[in-house]
């Protein structure tokens, strides 16, 4: 099953997590009359309809308009929603949908990590990786492949075209014409070894590293100790970090 973004309990079968709190209940039921409001008020003085406002407006009417009995009430409500909600959960982890969205919420973070990663390596100087011939070969012919295309495509021309046409082009080419590109190419990745080398050696480089070996550490023991935990427990994080390998049970 995929998932655009992280993965939600509900589209693997399991609970979904209830408001808590007498103001957020409140604002749920709320929210689509003090949306309505909004709008007409927008259109009625010309203006666009701002969503932030909505957050904004349901802050101030629940201060007004929420007795202190209702907000008993749903504080009452607010427990009782939990409770239903913890014993769905714990129903929910004993089956195989469980299974599978634990397996897609890692796949997820590590996604996350590695983009995460890649960014602060870029930003902490990391060279960058050098082309091939054929992407060499490529960004000079670019300019002039997406011109041609447009001419012969008018309106109906699409930014796809042009990978398909390089790559034509590319396969026309003798391998005598490639050799100007991918002597390019091995340049560059002479040089690019030989700076990432330099940069491997940065004080930078080493702290983000030993940072990433500790994710690892800590990603490993809490799924050596979920596999070792009984059927319908889960294992308790103990380390700074691990709580995101977790389902959040509470608020």
């Amino acid at each position: 099953m995929s998932t655009r973004g992280a993965p939600k309990q509900e589209k693997f079968n399991g609970p979904k997590k209830p408001a808590s709190g007498s103001y957020f209940l409140w604002c749920s039921e709320n929210r689509q009359a003090v949306m309505a409001d909004i709008r007409r008020k927008a259109e009625a003085e010309g203006k666009k309809f701002a969503v932030t406002e909505v957050g904004i407006t349901l802050a101030e009417r629940y201060k007004v308009e929420c007795t202190e009995e209702q907000k008993k009430a749903y504080a009452e409500k607010s427990v009782v929603s939990q409770n239903e909600y913890q014993e769905k959960l714990k129903a929910w982890k004993e089956t195989e949908q469980f299974s599978e969205f634990i397996k897609a919420k890692e796949i997820y973070n590590k996604k996350l990590t590695g983009r995460k990663e890649k960014k602060e390596l870029k930003d902490a100087g990391q060279p960058t990786k050098p082309k091939s011939g054929y992407l060499t070969f490529v960004n000079e012919i670019r300019a002039d492949v997406t011109a041609q295309l447009k001419k012969e495509h008018g309106e109906k021309f699409k930014f796809g075209m042009v990978a398909g046409r390089c790559a034509e082009n590319w396969k026309k080419l003798s391998a005598e014409d490639r050799i100007p590109y991918e002597k390019k190419a091995a340049e560059e990745k002479a040089g690019y070894k030989i700076a990432f080398a330099e940069f491997q050696e940065t004080d930078t480089f080493k702290a983000i590293e030993a940072k990433k070996e500790k994710k690892k550490k800590v990603a490993n023991r809490v799924r050596r100790s979920r596999k070792a935990a009984p059927a319908g427990e889960s294992a308790t994080a103990t380390e700074p970090g691990a709580e995101e390998e977790e389902v959040e049970d509470k608020e």
